[in-house]
């Protein structure tokens, strides 16, 4: 199995946010919003078939949950 592309910012231990790019975008949507959190630990994925997960065929919402290193 394949995992997502993941990016991760903050502080590991702290609160996590998960901030989930739409359609046709990436996980570098939230570059600035990820980076303006430090007091948080930050996972932004790029789903299947965006960015560093493009090569990942999305094929439903329970797969795509499975994959996630989340």
């Amino acid at each position: 199995m394949t995992n997502l592309a993941l990016h991760e910012t903050g502080t590991p231990g702290q609160p996590t946010v998960v901030l989930l790019h739409g359609v046709g975008n990436t996980g570098s949507m939230w570059a600035e919003l990820a980076a303006a959190l430090p007091q948080y630990h930050c996972l932004v994925p790029d789903l299947p078939g965006h960015g560093g997960s493009r090569e990942l065929g999305w094929q439903s919402r329970s797969d795509t949950l499975a994959a996630s290193p989340i």
